[in-house]
């Protein structure tokens, strides 16, 4: 039986995940899904947009919040019946 995971395995996995990619800042970031860096920072206000990493006072982005993000707002449209 295997144990079952603490928060700690999942921070830990979490972190070992960000700390493999890249750190992108918010202008970059906002670069790669096509959204103007002003969008970013009201995202981040409003609690929505992708998950980031905060170092002190300074925002990252890593490549795959990126990826999920916007993935997670494909639409896949029924078509006509």
């Amino acid at each position: 039986m295997s144990p079952s995971k603490t928060k700690g395995d999942t921070v830990n996995t979490v972190l070992d995940q960000v700390l493999d990619e890249p750190l992108l800042p918010p202008e970059d970031a906002a670069r790669h899904i096509k959204v103007k860096p002003q969008t970013m920072a009201a995202w981040r206000y409003r609690g929505v947009g992708p998950s980031y990493v905060r170092v002190g006072k300074l925002i990252f982005y890593t490549p795959s919040a990126l990826r999920e993000y916007v993935a997670g707002r494909v639409v896949r449209p029924q078509g006509a019946r």
